[in-house]
């Protein structure tokens, strides 16, 4: 873990790994703004982003949120991972889930016993299924039969929380999908921070990854996670708890306040000139 000085931080590679529903787009205005022009002003950066929507609701939504690019989705409960810029696949994370997942017919063909007892949701990855309870089914007892029905095929029935039951390969989880775009990176872990507000990401925080739980997180993420002494638990929220624990680990000077978009702007011009 302290492979590197902590004065060296703050001028090292930084790859921030960010549940961007909760852990990022929280916070007061300008927090992302802030926290974004602190990783654009370092030589060596890269913002990896974890969601559980799809790729094309997670590139809206980060559109709509104002939020900044970044190189690397992560979603889909780590069923899917796409490049932040440009279209082409990250070949080397694709094949690695291909090899786990059995494809979209064949799990459809094994839930066809279940016929109109399942209502399937659209907007879906291509190594995810998604699907509603009918009227007096539960969530659970819907994953219970899907997974009898699935029994055969190597494939995990999870229950979102929301609602909706979804399939996805067995064993692929945020933290699993994370850790193959960092292998294709070549990402030391030193340079690895990741954060997160919810217990559906406590495996993103991989020994050997420091980490920030942001001030609103869920108490059983902060139970599974508080004796960790890599984990800051941040006593701000969304960006601003990010920034915070950038500070802390040493990625960012203590004192240190990002430029406004006015003064970056002038700094910029100045540059030019």
């Amino acid at each position: 873990m302290e492979t590197v000085l902590a004065a060296d931080r703050q001028h090292g590679p930084l790859v921030l790994v960010a549940d961007v529903d909760g852990a990022f787009a929280r916070g007061g205005p300008g927090d992302a703004e802030r926290l974004y022009r602190v990783l654009r002003d370092r030589r060596h950066s890269a913002l990896i982003y974890v969601t559980r929507r799809s790729i094309h609701a997670a590139r809206a939504y980060q559109t709509v949120m104002g939020l900044p690019r970044p190189d690397v989705f992560v979603a889909e409960r780590g069923s899917s991972v796409a490049p932040g810029y440009g279209d082409a696949p990250i070949a080397y994370v694709d094949r690695e889930l291909d090899k786990r997942w059995p494809g979209i017919a064949a799990v459809q063909k094994d839930l066809e016993v279940l016929g109109a007892y399942i209502d399937e949701l659209p907007d879906t990855g291509q190594r995810r299924l998604a699907y509603v309870p009918p009227d007096g089914v539960s969530p659970h007892e819907l994953a219970d039969v899907m997974a009898s029905a699935l029994e055969k095929l190597d494939v995990d029935v999870v229950q979102t929380g929301d609602g909706t039951v979804d399939v996805v390969p067995k064993n692929v989880t945020s933290g699993f999908t994370v850790d193959r775009v960092l292998e294709w990176m070549e990402a030391d872990p030193d340079w690895v921070v990741v954060a997160a507000d919810t217990l559906r990401h406590a495996d993103l925080f991989r020994p050997g990854h420091r980490g920030i739980v942001v001030a609103s997180a869920e108490e059983a993420l902060r139970d599974r996670l508080g004796q960790r002494p890599e984990i800051h638990m941040a006593e701000q929220d969304g960006a601003a708890g990010l920034l915070e624990g950038l500070k802390h680990f040493g990625f960012v000077a203590p004192n240190a306040t990002a430029r406004s978009p006015r003064s970056a702007q002038a700094h910029d011009e100045q540059a030019r000139q």
